[in-house]
């Protein structure tokens, strides 16, 4: 299976009206969401952190599993205290830039005051939850879809109303299992030598030799000591070792 990266994404408001919502509204929209960063302890190895969508896409092409990229709102302090600078316009082009040019299974959150909303791989389209959400859930409910590994003692609940199927860890590992079933039948066919299980005349001819050699000649086997390596190039051909041997 390829990796699942995911991005959350910090503002420090969402016009309802704007590009960045039109995005993020596609998914699962938490309207009764009590404010709160996901704290980067909760994750095994911590969250790293980009200042725009720019540095994120680097470190998402890096291979890192998890990203946390800061966007602030013009003229006001972004969720780590400092000025960013950034529009409502600007958020929604940087909110677009990385819906768009992040890996194919990458998991999106936006996460405002009074907004969390998730969209994008293994996340259900058009939903709005009831659930009054938290911050402690972000990572949590995100961890159910995406690679990333969360710290033993973790709180938080699981926003299953987000998730396209409530039993999508189940289902990877029932995949993972069928995989490995149809690998360990290959496996034990390749432990039997191939005139073992090539249903051809080489697995006769222990028996043939022991005809008379007026039979054997008849039947076209002077060449025995040729027939194992025929066996192999019509074997690697697809072709029938019979027709190669003159056996019938």
């Amino acid at each position: 299976m390829s990796d699942i990266r995911t991005v959350i994404i910090t503002a420090d408001s969402v016009d309802r009206n704007g590009p960045a919502w039109a995005a993020a509204s596609q998914g699962a929209v938490f309207p009764e969401f009590s404010f709160g960063e996901p704290p980067d302890s909760h994750v095994s190895g911590g969250i790293r952190s980009a200042t725009g969508a720019e540095e994120a896409l680097e470190m998402l092409g890096e291979g890192s599993l998890l990203v946390k990229v800061r966007l602030g709102t013009g003229g006001t302090k972004s969720l780590a205290g400092q000025d960013s600078g950034v529009g409502q316009e600007a958020l929604g082009r940087a909110v677009s830039a990385l819906s768009e040019k992040s890996p194919l299974k990458t998991v999106f959150t936006l996460i405002a005051p009074g907004t969390l909303a998730f969209w994008g791989h293994g996340i259900a389209m058009g939903v709005t939850g009831t659930t009054v959400a938290t911050g402690l859930d972000v990572l949590p409910t995100l961890a159910m879809v995406g690679e990333f590994l969360l710290a033993p003692g973790v709180d938080g609940r699981v926003l299953f109303q987000a998730l396209r199927n409530p039993s999508y860890k189940q289902a990877q590992i029932g995949r993972l299992k069928a995989a490995l079933a149809r690998l360990e039948k290959v496996l034990k066919r390749t432990d039997q030598e191939p005139w073992d299980k090539h249903d051809c005349a080489w697995a006769r001819l222990p028996t043939l030799r022991r005809l008379p050699l007026a039979v054997r000649h008849v039947l076209s086997l002077p060449r025995l000591p040729y027939a194992r390596q025929a066996h192999f190039n019509a074997w690697d051909a697809g072709l029938s070792c019979s027709s190669v041997l003159n056996i019938k």
